[in-house]
């Protein structure tokens, strides 16, 4: 990955368009996801992260999205109060709107270990075709 993307933080033309977007009429419905993990070997979607605060609820839209989603890859709902540090509550993402609780993290630290397994798990199962 090009450095200069590794450490933009965020961006401020994705941010005015999905604020545009919201103005253009109320029943266009749309959401966005925080995370998708991708593996090169072989490659696909490992799975697909979307961050919330502790209290944040998932929305009709989101929950639309992610019953698709669970389809092929796993969602999981990663909540915390403080991104940069944890600790993270980590959920499974069920279909109808259902969670299943999956790990608690203290840091970035466990945040990562835990990818790893995901990523390892990812390979065992699609790297013997």
């Amino acid at each position: 990955m090009d450095d200069n993307i590794r450490n933009l933080k965020g961006s401020k033309n994705r941010d005015a368009f999905k604020h545009a977007h919201k103005q253009t009429h109320p029943k266009h419905y749309a959401c966005d996801l925080d995370l998708i993990l991708v593996a090169g070997g072989p490659p696909g979607i490992v799975a697909v992260f979307d961050y919330k605060m502790p209290n944040d609820k998932i929305t009709w839209a989101e929950q639309v999205v992610y019953d698709e989603l669970v389809q092929f890859w796993p969602v999981f709902i990663v909540r915390g109060s403080s991104p940069e540090a944890g600790p993270f509550t980590v959920d499974r993402y069920l279909t109808g709107g259902g969670l299943l609780f999956e790990r608690q993290l203290r840091d970035w630290a466990g945040l990562h270990q835990w990818e790893t397994e995901l990523r390892e798990n990812y390979r065992y199962i699609y790297g013997r075709q």
